[in-house]
């Protein structure tokens, strides 16, 4: 009741997704994030209570927000964001001017972390065409562990991007790298 109601509300009088998504389509999807977060690495039988928040949290962030995008005239991702980061108390960003979407959890001290922390260094393959090769960045490398996680919990996922936003690349070096 402290989260979710007030969610459903927000997405139906002001938010906008890029495309139509039921609530219980949102609902799902965060609680398949929060399946693969509560993991016993992460949250050990005695831990703090805040440490399923902190994971609860950031599940209900990409299960609601990551269909939110930016047009015109509104940035709805920002607007969640500031929403978010007034109505949760452990949402809050470490630095100011980022965005919920810029922050992972690091699981070994349970903060909030910027993506650009993980991005791997680029390695240009001579092998493959240069408009092949994927340029990792705090973006990529999100989408990446978010792919990660819905396919090893066996979940479909559709990526909605514009076009020429690197989807056909993120996904070729996915499925590069499956058995």
């Amino acid at each position: 009741d402290k989260y979710i109601p007030p969610l459903l509300d927000l997405f139906r009088s002001r938010l906008k997704s890029i495309t139509t998504i039921s609530d219980i389509a949102r609902k799902q999807e965060t609680w398949i994030i929060l399946a693969s977060m509560l993991t016993p690495q992460n949250v050990q039988q005695e831990c703090p209570k805040e440490w399923y928040e902190i994971y609860f949290v950031f599940s209900v962030m990409r299960g609601f927000g990551s269909p939110l995008f930016q047009d015109q005239i509104s940035d709805w991702r920002n607007e969640f964001s500031k929403w978010s980061q007034n109505e949760y108390r452990v949402a809050k960003s470490p630095s100011s001017g980022r965005n919920i979407f810029s922050y992972y959890i690091h699981n070994e001290s349970k903060k909030f972390l910027p993506w650009t922390n993980l991005v791997p260094d680029f390695e240009l393959d001579p092998d493959l065409p240069l408009q092949s090769n994927l340029v990792n960045s705090a973006e990529t490398t999100r989408l990446r562990f978010f792919m990660d996680t819905l396919i090893e919990a066996d979940h479909p996922l559709m990526l909605i991007r514009p076009s020429g936003s690197g989807k056909t690349i993120l996904m070729n070096a996915k499925l590069s790298t499956l058995p």
